[in-house]
């Protein structure tokens, strides 16, 4: 962090996978330096075994208590975006977000009670049901929930999840007497994940990208347009943000 440091430096083939790098290093920095702290409040996290018990189907209890430590200083540290490149402004980040660590873990364990009880609800109906586009919807609940989504899923993003999960679960009560509508709605959206697919593989999005989470509001307009959607969403706004990453 010093002007005086060492450092090797490392060229990546994308700017994205730069960006990940430092981020990494940056959080990996935040945490050493609040380590006891950290681990005195992923001993006493709100809820904590009953939340376990909800993830017990996915994953384990003490994986799943790292990934929201990891959350919490995405959140405290790393939310805003902005880089730090100077020991002066992480120490400055260091001091305004330590204020917030309790709240946070507290928020974020308040925000996945609730979500992981609606997901093995939804998974254990769909479960039963013989209709094709079940996998279609299943396969969308894993993607929103999987071991690592609560680290890899920014707070602004995660406190809507019920909200998908609610369109989620009016999408698969009405296949029950429109499944041909479904089937509409379904290949209105299939063009828009393959192109964004696409920009994954080329290494112009992250799973977590803008796109990523204009896609979940677009799926709800699709199929559930009573949930509401948290932004204006529309296949010309879609387009006008794919062909902006498409051309970098």
């Amino acid at each position: 962090m010093d002007k005086g440091d060492h450092c090797a430096i490392e060229v990546f083939d994308t700017r994205h996978k730069a960006a990940a790098t430092h981020r990494a290093g940056l959080h990996r920095l935040f945490a050493l330096q609040l380590e006891k702290r950290l681990n005195l409040i992923r001993k006493n996290l709100p809820d904590i075994k009953q939340i376990c018990l909800s993830w017990a189907a996915t994953g384990t209890c003490e994986s799943l208590k790292d990934d929201i430590i990891h959350a919490v200083i995405e959140r405290a540290f790393l939310a805003d975006g902005s880089d730090i490149f100077e020991r002066e402004a992480f120490e400055q980040r260091l001091e305004r977000g330590s204020r917030h660590l309790g709240k946070y873990a507290s928020d974020i364990c308040r925000a996945l009670k609730p979500v992981l009880a609606d997901f093995n609800a939804l998974i254990a109906d769909i479960n039963q049901s013989t209709l094709p586009a079940s996998d279609d919807i299943k396969t969308h609940l894993y993607d929103l929930v999987y071991p690592g989504f609560v680290a890899q899923t920014p707070w602004q993003w995660l406190r809507q999840f019920p909200r998908y999960l609610r369109a989620a679960r009016l999408r698969f009560e009405r296949l029950q007497h429109a499944a041909a509508k479904d089937d509409e709605r379904a290949a209105q959206l299939a063009p828009w994940m393959d192109r964004f697919e696409n920009l994954l593989r080329d290494g112009r999005a992250t799973p977590q990208s803008e796109i990523r989470w204009m896609l979940e509001e677009y799926r709800i307009s699709l199929f559930a347009q009573e949930v509401k959607t948290a932004m204006p969403i529309s296949q010309k706004r879609l387009e006008q943000a794919f062909s902006a990453v498409e051309k970098t």
